[in-house]
């Protein structure tokens, strides 16, 4: 096929008659006006730029040359990061919602079900009540973990035995061929005879045996399970292949050694329940069902695993005759934090339950009260070998609210008159004189600024007095308060200073709120 080149040669002679070329021929256009209707050009039909905005770049801006300023940074980055908090929120409201959708409800820990369960855990584990002695070797210890041979013995215990059937049965139908002529073939009835009289043979001449187990079962320690019903769990987890009791505290909850473990020994439980063998407990049946049951046992187990890891820590720590002070300084220093804690959680118990009895409990005394930080922590003093109970004293408290506290630390005692609780209250707070000042504590945010000491906000920065969003209203009338306190401290015909009348008289004016509870 020929093509006419003259004729295209023409048509591009036609196109550039007038010398210029393409490039100069779009400026022209451009400058002009022409390709719209409007006589607008290219550029000038661009959208406008909104520079109100605060994401928009001024153009006239000479100092920018086309890139971010620090401002305009710093706003994108706080915009991406508001996104993925926004985003990682939503995630984990997701994931609560998932939770608690697939979540069972488990009985509290003090429940009857579950002091059951737990001490019975226990005393398969070997672990007691601790001891009051300061001995090191007194602890209580959680039994190590399974080691990987003992878990891969147990693991592979069953398919040993199958593989051990299975070559039986094997050689079983090798020798049966072999006493009969080449040309015999036996049909599927006499292969599965053949087979299972192997399999029989060999479960009867092997028989599936308990493993040698290592009992922690301790009979100097009591406990209100009978020792059997141990000895027969024990039997339960040495047949299936368990060689002692313990839990993989740094594994999975639902791993397959402790989920074995914990329905074995729920399966030995039960039968123990069955037998009437927790009685003294009390456990009320509605609530004792196989959901409750697991669930009770792998809190326990998630509760134990760091307590674990930190008896690793000293028990790593004592093996140097140095390391050995320190692990017992720390075990000392926890018992001393423990019963610290228990102690002012008697004392704020106390002091909650007389407020509400004499003032009710939507007082504004008993909201005062009801402050963990308004109540001081007791210390041990050592002297001459011998230590004395001491409480710390708050130096934030003010003097009237200091009054207030031991008007009714001496009304807890005063109320009892039964001598045994007579006795128990006066052990809850005959916590001995103050010490030396506590600087480490603080008023609760939102407290009554009139009841914190004003030299004590002198010599706080002004920053964490700020962060204590102290108010200045005065929600209880801590005169009055202290006033009813000693009216009823005070013996009943004893008069009021400043001449005012006896509290048996006062008693048919004023009217005192009493024991509302």
């Amino acid at each position: 096929m020929e093509i006419d080149l003259s004729s295209t040669s023409s048509t591009g002679t036609q196109q550039n008659t007038d010398g210029r070329s393409k490039r100069q021929r779009v400026d022209d256009e451009s400058n002009t006006g022409v390709g719209f209707s409007d006589g607008s050009s290219p550029r000038q039909r661009t959208p406008p730029i909104n520079y109100d905005s605060d994401d928009s770049v001024d153009p006239n801006d000479s100092d920018s040359d086309g890139e971010l300023t620090p401002a305009e940074i710093a706003s994108q980055k706080r915009k991406l990061k508001a996104g993925r908090k926004l985003a990682q929120e939503k995630r984990d409201r997701d994931s609560m919602v998932g939770l608690l959708a697939n979540s069972h409800s488990t009985p509290g820990a003090a429940t009857a079900l579950a002091r059951a369960i737990q001490e019975y855990v226990k005393m398969m584990l070997g672990v007691y009540r601790k001891s009051r002695s300061t001995s090191s070797s007194s602890e209580p210890s959680l039994p190590d973990p399974p080691t990987e041979d003992e878990v891969r013995n147990w693991a592979t215990r069953q398919e040993s035995r199958q593989d051990a059937i299975k070559n039986a049965m094997d050689r079983a139908v090798k020798k049966y061929l072999s006493k009969k002529p080449a040309d015999f073939k036996p049909n599927r009835k006499q292969i599965r005879t053949v087979e299972k009289d192997a399999a029989q043979k060999e479960m009867l001449s092997a028989p599936l045996c308990p493993v040698k187990f290592a009992s922690r079962l301790s009979f100097k320690f009591g406990s209100r399970y009978d020792h059997r019903w141990g000895t027969l769990c024990e039997g339960a987890l040495a047949l299936a292949g368990f060689p002692r009791c313990t839990f993989d505290w740094n594994g999975k909850p639902d791993s397959p050694w402790n989920t074995a473990m914990s329905r074995i020994i729920l399966q030995e439980w039960e039968k123990c329940h069955e037998a009437h063998g927790t009685k003294a407990f009390g456990i009320v049946e509605s609530g004792n069902t196989p959901e409750n049951r697991i669930e009770i046992i792998r809190r326990w187990c998630e509760h134990q695993a760091p307590k674990f890891r930190e008896q690793e820590k000293l028990s790593l720590m004592s093996q140097t005759p140095e390391g050995r002070l320190q692990a017992d300084r720390l075990r000392e220093m926890s018992k001393s934090k423990d019963r610290r804690r228990r102690a002012k959680t008697r004392i704020h118990t106390a002091r909650l339950e007389l407020a509400q009895g004499i003032f009710g409990g939507a007082s504004p005394e008993y909201l005062l009260l009801s402050h963990p930080e308004v109540h001081s922590e007791d210390e041990v003093v050592i002297v001459n070998g011998s230590g004395s109970r001491c409480k710390t004293r708050l130096e934030w408290r003010s003097g009237p609210l200091d009054t207030f506290v031991n008007l009714v630390d001496q009304l807890i005692e005063g109320q009892e008159t039964i001598p045994r609780k007579k006795a128990r209250a006066k052990a809850i707070i005959d916590r001995g004189s103050y010490t030396s000042n506590d600087p480490d504590t603080f008023p609760p945010q939102k407290f009554q600024e009139s009841l914190v000491s004003n030299a004590w906000l002198d010599k706080m920065s002004g920053i964490a007095v700020a962060n204590l969003k102290l108010v200045k209203a005065d929600s209880i009338n801590i005169k009055k308060s202290i006033e009813i306190l000693t009216n009823l401290v005070l013996p009943r015909g004893a008069a009021r200073v400043g001449g005012q009348p006896s509290s048996s008289e006062a008693s048919s004016s004023t009217q005192v709120p009493m024991m509302t509870q």
